[in-house]
Order: C-alpha cells, then structure tokens, then sequence
C-alpha cells in the first residue's frame, strides 16, 4: 500500500518591509512521504520570501516536471520557478528556459557548496538564476518548529541589501554569487574596472569591521564594483580565517567565507595566466595573476610585497593600492 502525504497546516502571516508587502496566508502544505520536515520548511521560508497573491505550492515530489512553488499568469506562462534542495543544471536550464525568474533554496551546509562549484560554470547562460543557501545549523533549527498546525509570524528585512541576507527569527539567508566572471563582461560595464582584495583587505571587511572600508564595503553589496574572487583567493581566505589567531570557530568562519562568496564575481582561474612579476610572498601571487588576467584592473592590498610590485604593473594598466577608496577611480 503507498503511502500518503502528510497535510500540515500553517497560518502564515509576512511582513517584508523591504518589499512593502504585508499579508497573511493560510497554507496547506502537503509532505510527501520521502520528503523531512526540515525540507517541508525549507519550502515554507521560500514562500514567505517571496509572497505574493499568486504564489502557490505545486505538485512538489509528487511531479518531476512541476517546481516547488510558482507564480503563473492567466495566460499560464510561468512566471516565477522556485525550487528547494539541489537540482541538477539541466534541471535549472529547463527551468530558465520556461520561466522569466528561477530562484534555487538550497540547505545543508558544505554539501550545497560542494553542488554549486559542480555546476556553476555550467550555468553562465542562466541569467535570470538566483540561488539561496540556508546555512546548516540553521536549516536543522527548523525541526523545532514543525506541528500539524502552525502559526508563523515572518518579519524580513534587509533582504538583498547589506550581505545580501534576510532574517527570519535570527535565520540568515546567503545568496551565491554569479557562477563565472570572464574578461567579456567588462564590455557591460565599461564604466568600473574589475577590483581584487587581497585577504588582508577581506579581513578588515568581513572580520574586523573596519570603519575605513566601509565605503569599499558598501560599493561591493551595492554592486556599484565588480569585486573579482577565484576560486584559489577563496581557498586563501578560507585558509587563513580558520587560524587560531583569528579565534573563530567554525560557524563564524562559513558565515563570513558565505557573505564574500555571496558578493563576489568569480572568475574561472583554471587557465590563469600567470603575471610578469614573482611576489615575495608564495601566497599574494594568486593575487597579482588574477589582476594582471583581468586587466585594467586595481589590485588593492596592504602588503609591501604586493605594494612593491605596483610600479612595474601600472605599465600594465593595474592599479595596486593600499587605499580602500581607489574603487572610485573609473576605467
């Protein structure tokens, strides 16, 4: 005998002050058998993030060629395409190609990591994607609130602004960035050339809270630069946050590595050609590599290796600077 779905019910009152959107709904939410209630909340935080009048739960699990939520017109051309786990790229092309926006809640820590770097670069043509991660520990908080019968009051603010997060009851919501960055792409924005932060730069971002890079900062959530990492760079930061010096522990360091990602164009470093100039420092010339591939660029750093190179790179039309405001100065 198969068994059935299980019908929960949930009272679902949201109130997104950055969107003006204030409304309640009352959701029937069918879990389908294979389906863990962590997900089954997972889909309910997708709905309240992006409410709205014609957003309806589908056919789920229950039908491969249905997403987990969707907003549909009157003529039924989709409008919107909402899935939650990590589905495969041919799955979110499809789903590119019949909806004009598709928004992928992925949860479960490094494994959602490990999914995206698998099939990022295969989704450079996807320009109407978003992907959301759910950090672990907080997805698995889920658990405590699930009942037959729910009342959920959803307040979220900041969302897409600062570190690109929302908050519902203390949860944190992070976006991945664009799965690639090529050279091409300068041409869409000639306006601003491309910036690469050594990690001494990032430190003073995303762990001290430096008050002299808080307009370097705010140019990056706002999009107003086009901030460049690797995928090295980010094996670098990873590297060197998760030191004893640093005195954070393993949440703290996912959390502050997960705002960088979430804001950052990635360049595909695989072929990287390497720079004229040998660094010092071993670990800086990922750094140098990446500006002078990417160039004109500005490479801003405060280190003196790094800082000693800067005349014979302005030859190459880059920028290495220790002041955090050389993002103003336009290509």
């Amino acid at each position: 005998m198969a068994l059935r779905a299980t019908i929960h019910k949930a009272d679902l009152h949201v109130a997104d002050s950055d969107r003006h959107y204030y409304g309640s709904h009352s959701l029937t939410i069918a879990k389908h058998p294979s389906e863990t209630e962590e997900r089954m909340m997972v889909r309910i935080i997708a709905f309240a993030l992006q409410a709205q009048e014609d957003l309806a739960f589908t056919k789920g699990l229950s039908d491969t060629d249905e997403p987990d939520l969707w907003v549909k017109d009157l003529t039924d051309a989709i409008k919107l395409w909402i899935e939650v786990g990590q589905p495969d790229e041919r799955r979110i092309l499809k789903a590119c190609g019949r909806s004009d926006q598709v928004i992928v809640y992925c949860y479960g820590g490094h494994t959602s990591k490990i999914w995206w770097d698998g099939i990022a670069n295969k989704l450079t043509r996807a320009r109407n994607l978003q992907v959301i991660s759910i950090p672990a520990e907080q997805a698995n908080e889920l658990n405590k609130l699930v009942e037959r019968s729910m009342v959920l009051h959803v307040n979220i603010q900041d969302y897409g602004s600062a570190c690109q997060y929302s908050r519902w009851r203390g949860l944190r919501f992070f976006r991945y960035g664009p799965s690639n960055y090529h050279p091409r792409n300068l041409a869409q924005s000639r306006a601003m050339k491309p910036v690469v932060l050594d990690t001494n730069i990032l430190l003073d971002i995303f762990v001290f809270n430096d008050a002299r890079a808080d307009d370097l900062k705010q140019a990056i959530v706002n999009g107003s630069i086009s901030a460049i990492a690797s995928q090295q760079t980010l094996l670098e930061f990873a590297d060197v946050i998760s030191r004893p010096l640093f005195k954070l522990d393993e949440f703290t360091q996912a959390d502050v590595l997960t705002q960088w990602q979430s804001l950052a164009k990635h360049y595909d470093d695989s072929s990287l050609a390497p720079a004229p100039w040998k660094c010092q420092d071993p670990d800086d010339q990922i750094f140098l590599d990446l500006a002078y591939q990417l160039r004109p660029s500005i490479l801003i750093s405060k280190d003196n290796a790094v800082l000693k190179i800067a005349s014979r790179a302005a030859q190459e039309s880059i920028l290495i600077t220790a002041d955090y405001n050389a993002f103003r100065l336009e290509s």
